[in-house]
């Protein structure tokens, strides 16, 4: 099992979601092993699949896609709850960047606050 779901609703976020998955990438580095990226995309129709697609491609152990009929934000991010395998799940905008440290920061806080809510 995966420490940390990351989920990320997309919808039609092709325009910036090129930084966001540059700043996943970094985010992630040497972290992948207790990682787990959800993307869910909620009917985009523009190029948001084919960003996605393709970076489930290049690394199927850490990214996952789901695809949804078009039913807003929080029907995308309960579709990803429902279908996360993390101990921790937490959300991530399809327009936000991430610094390279918060994983190691998020890990240690689970630890030094073990009252945290888990799934």
């Amino acid at each position: 099992m995966k420490k940390i779901t990351f989920i990320i609703p997309t919808y039609n976020s092709a325009e910036y979601l090129e930084r966001t998955l540059e700043s996943l990438g970094h985010m992630i580095g040497a972290n992948s092993e207790v990682v787990e990226v959800l993307f869910v995309d909620d009917g985009s129709t523009d190029q948001t699949l084919t960003l996605l697609e393709r970076t489930v491609a290049k690394d199927p152990m850490t990214y996952r896609l789901l695809k949804a009929k078009h039913g807003g934000v929080s029907k995308a991010r309960n579709l990803g709850i429902k279908n996360a395998m993390g101990e921790y799940v937490t959300f991530i905008d399809s327009d936000d960047a991430y610094t390279a440290n918060f994983i190691p920061v998020f890990l240690q806080q689970t630890t030094a606050l073990p009252d945290l809510g888990r799934c």
